[in-house]
């Protein structure tokens, strides 16, 4: 398993309203604040709840326009293709390019309705992979793309390195890969077989599903709601078995973290609403650690109440804590 160095500031940032999407290329997407209300689950389908704000985020911070695309690319002999998100007008300087893996029997177009990232970013490249129908072959999962021995490892780098190359606004330094269920799966197996290409990792709802036997240096941050029984959160429970492998509860592949990146046992715990996280800070090599769990939360993607940060603001915050501008 790729070392995980996981912090999280806990900002409450709410949840938009992507308004205007259009699939396909060119659909011009304009991100405006608003509340978030639901939580969506894999293969849920339909817009994001909210209600239209003044077009300016939660934190004050003008919102972004944004211009999708449908971007096609060949890999491991396939048609395989991804969306692409670019604020407009484009950066003058360098941006980080976040990377989203979407949950299982989810468009790239919902995965980005769902996770809620444009309207909190910064400036940034946003690029959504699309899985092999709808899945992906995170090692021993899952669905078509498991069961037809996709390389999904070979097309999400090829995808990195492809949109790199293409724009140059990008540092390759500020690369982050978001991971949802299966998407979070397959980002832990990306982080294990190639820790260099990516600054930081974020997964909710996830562990690896794949063994990892060299483990490399990573920043990341896991979260999972406690009521979530597509995977062993507490180390108590017995553990996910997949395909006849053995999956780590959340709890121990925390610890196993812990213990790669020499974190030591000094900790720091803070609480917003029903989400509390733990940080190790001190850890070798620059690394951090840190761990955040939601009460009552099941496998659905969190969105934020008033009193409780979404996901995805967790994970923006953990990204700029380790970088990303």
């Amino acid at each position: 398993m790729a070392t995980i160095g996981l912090l999280l500031v806990s900002a409450l940032v709410a949840r938009s309203v992507v308004a205007g999407e259009r699939n396909g290329a060119g659909a011009t997407v304009e991100a405006l604040g608003g509340p978030g209300g639901a939580s969506f689950a894999d293969g849920a389908t339909g817009a994001t709840p909210g209600s239209k704000a003044s077009g300016r985020t939660a934190s004050g911070r003008a919102a972004l326009r944004w211009v999708t695309t449908s971007r096609p690319i060949s890999s491991g002999g396939m048609s395989r293709s991804y969306l692409l998100a670019e604020p407009e007008p484009a950066p003058t300087a360098k941006v980080p390019l976040i990377v989203v893996l979407h949950g299982i029997d989810a468009t790239a177009q919902f995965e980005e309705q769902r996770t809620g990232l444009l309207p909190i970013v910064g400036p940034a490249v946003v690029v959504y992979p699309l899985g092999y129908k709808q899945s992906w072959n995170a090692g021993t999962c899952c669905g078509p793309a498991y069961s037809s021995g996709v390389n999904d490892l070979e097309f999400v780098t090829a995808v990195v390195h492809r949109v790199i190359t293409q724009h140059p606004i990008l540092s390759p330094k500020q690369v982050y890969l978001v991971g949802y269920s299966n998407g979070g799966k397959l980002a832990w197996d990306l982080a294990c077989k190639d820790p260099s290409l990516f600054a930081a990792v974020g997964v909710y709802g996830a562990v690896p599903a794949a063994a990892c036997p060299t483990p490399g240096p990573i920043s990341a941050i896991e979260i999972a709601g406690l009521a979530d029984t597509e995977l062993t959160v507490q180390a108590t429970k017995p553990p996910t078995v997949q395909a006849g492998f053995t999956e780590l509860p959340v709890d121990t592949l925390v610890a196993r973290l812990r213990g790669d990146d020499g974190c030591g046992t000094s900790e720091t715990v803070t609480a917003h609403g029903v989400e509390q996280t733990t940080n190790w800070i001190h850890c070798a090599n620059g690394a951090r650690v840190a761990y955040s769990l939601y009460r009552g939360q099941n496998h659905n993607w969190p969105v934020p109440t008033p009193t409780t940060p979404s996901a995805e603001s967790l994970m923006w915050s953990f990204f700029r804590s380790v970088g990303a501008t």
